[in-house]
């Protein structure tokens, strides 16, 4: 183990032993309810706040929230809404912020005896460390995750743990690796139900397969990734296998087109319904040069027709263009 991994390890051990300040190591003061329901009041807030697409407007309530829990010693409330306020910076992709709200939240952790939320911190943390390609510490983070999670059968946590270190594996080109890390972590999402972190998962192991070039298994993967989309109606799931099943089965040596049609055809509904209409406009084009190479003009012609209204709407100018002269060259190829 080098310097830099020891100097990580240290500081990681440091910081769970950390007492919180002073405030924190007192028994909570209920004299001034105000405070707390405030505090309260602050998190809904928040939520509305978040629920409106204003995530910036959701922290600001949420740390004025622990401002007043703070003041009444409310630990658990506070740790609770830091949890919160670091989920938010991770999905808006604030990485810096999100790793030191999840130090909080780690040492909050320590300090009430919650095994739970410190395996869910040190989970969140590796995941940021590898956002940042930072291997070294997304090993130690999800080590740390590891070890207290398995011995206690905290499957979700487990299986977190076990995911990252999977994708570790598959930057350093350790596939098989990868793929033994992957699979050990699904059946351990099925005690506590996480259908989603189960479809993601099988879009890496999908992955994985393609970089094997094991294309039956890949698609294989990829559609039990899809099928949980449709399940759970996550459109961004949904969108992310079809695009890699469609890719799966284009380099195979014999393409099943029929299969990748209908494919298409699904992933052009899926992005209207998330109004992402370059990729429906894509989608139609992609469908029209497939039904050109099948020799079904009249289909190929709609597809066509279909990109080129939606290019009209978006006022692509080149698109348009391009789908107009494709038009008019199958209007003189097939009269």
């Amino acid at each position: 183990m080098n310097w830099n991994r020891n100097r990580l390890w240290i500081g990681l051990l440091v910081l769970l032993s950390l007492p919180l300040p002073l405030w924190g190591q007192r028994i909570i003061r209920w004299e001034n309810r105000a405070y707390r329901s405030e505090g309260d009041r602050l998190v809904v807030q928040g939520h509305g706040a978040l629920q409106s697409g204003d995530p910036l407007g959701a922290i600001a309530a949420w740390k004025q929230a622990n401002g007043y829990y703070q003041r009444v010693n409310d630990q658990l409330s506070y740790a609770r809404t830091l949890a919160l306020i670091a989920d938010t910076y991770t999905k808006l992709r604030s990485n810096d912020e999100a790793t030191r709200q999840y130090f909080g939240q780690l040492r909050f952790a320590n300090t009430l005896g919650d095994i739970g939320a410190k395996v869910v911190s040190l989970n969140q943390l590796s995941r940021l460390a590898l956002r940042a390609d930072n291997a070294n510490q997304a090993l130690i983070y999800s080590g740390a995750a590891l070890r207290i999670a398995e011995p206690l059968r905290l499957n979700l946590g487990t299986a977190d743990a076990l995911l990252t270190r999977g994708q570790i594996a598959a930057r350093h080109g350790q596939t098989l690796q990868a793929l033994r890390l992957y699979y050990a972590s699904i059946p351990l999402r099925y005690p506590v139900g996480d259908r989603r972190g189960e479809g993601y998962t099988y879009l890496l192991s999908g992955d994985a397969q393609l970089e094997q070039e094991d294309y039956r298994n890949a698609v294989l993967d990829y559609g039990m990734a899809l099928s949980t989309g449709k399940i759970l109606q996550d459109l961004t799931l949904m969108a992310l296998a079809s695009d890699r099943l469609i890719g799966a089965y284009l380099q195979q040596p014999r393409p099943n087109e029929f299969r990748v049609e209908d494919l298409l055809q699904n992933r052009t509904s899926i992005a209207l319904v998330q109004k992402d209409i370059p990729t429906a406009i894509a989608s139609q084009q992609f469908l029209g040069d497939l039904y050109q190479e099948l020799g079904s003009i009249a289909k190929a012609r709609l597809a066509y027709q279909q990109a080129y209204d939606l290019a009209i709407s978006q006022r692509d100018l080149l698109i348009q263009r391009q789908l107009y002269f494709r038009l008019r060259q199958l209007e003189r190829d097939y009269p």
